[in-house]
């Protein structure tokens, strides 16, 4: 060996080494890689440098020379990374195992029925509906309302209460599902598209301004009188007042009031 190509070798062998020593261990051990998967990496290595044996070092067994990847992985004592600072170790479950635990399903809600712990909560809730039910604008038109303030604070519980209380009273299923999207969409009246747009203003800040400009109330004014807008001011406030409840106690959507809250 000329003294230019044993530099070279003496580099290779280190890397070889390094391979087989540090990498395949990490590897196998912090990935979870069975060691019958090893024999695909061993013989990409081995191909990948000429058919020459890993020179890690000797082991009870050398891969490439009568000898499977996995019996020789299995030979190796296991390793143990010297830095405990976000590397996982040899004796962690793998990492497949961890991914694949399941996501625990919410099955009762955070807090107890409130109307049960503040019992004057429903004397609350009966006037709301009253004064929004006073027949000075449609019932879809609350419902349509308080639906988009649910999806607009990502409330589960109120939409689905709102998409259930808008099929319940035979509105169309394009209108319910085009709620999100109202501003383009061609099923709603002048008077509803002013609504929604309330309520958006109210929830929603206005980097340009007030969140209710005067142009948006004179707009409201020419599709409600006084009493009706006053009626679509409350029917908003109404469903802002349950938004607390909704997003904090968490009660549970779709199912009937007696199993919303937990006892």
């Amino acid at each position: 060996m000329t003294a230019t190509a044993q530099p070279l070798m003496v580099m290779v062998m280190v890397m070889d080494g390094t391979v087989v020593t540090v990498g395949l261990p990490v590897t196998g051990n912090g990935l979870g890689i069975a060691a019958a998967d090893l024999d695909r990496v061993l013989t990409a290595y081995t191909l990948a440098f000429g058919g020459m044996p890993p020179a890690g070092g000797p082991a009870p067994c050398s891969a490439g020379a009568g000898c499977s990847a996995s019996a020789w992985w299995s030979s190796r004592p296991p390793h143990r990374s010297p830095s405990p600072h976000g590397i996982r170790q040899s004796s962690d479950p793998p990492l497949k195992s961890r991914r694949e635990t399941p996501t625990m399903t919410t099955v009762e809600s955070r807090l107890p029925n409130p109307a049960v712990l503040v019992p004057e909560l429903k004397d609350i809730g009966g006037a709301l509906y009253r004064a929004t039910g006073n027949g000075t604008i449609p019932q879809a038109t609350v419902s349509l309302v308080q639906l988009r303030a649910g999806q607009i604070v990502g409330s589960t519980y109120l939409t689905t209460l709102h998409t259930g209380n808008l099929r319940r009273a035979g509105v169309a299923e394009e209108r319910i599902t085009a709620v999100a999207s109202w501003r383009d969409a061609p099923y709603f009246t002048d008077a509803e598209r002013i609504a929604l747009e309330l309520v958006e203003s109210v929830l929603t800040p206005n980097p340009s301004g007030e969140r209710v400009p005067d142009e948006l109330y004179a707009r409201a004014s020419e599709q409600y009188d006084d009493k009706a807008l006053a009626t679509l001011i409350m029917a908003i406030g109404q469903v802002c007042f349950f938004l607390p409840l909704a997003l904090i106690g968490k009660p549970l959507p779709g199912v009937s009031p007696e199993e919303q809250w937990r006892r």
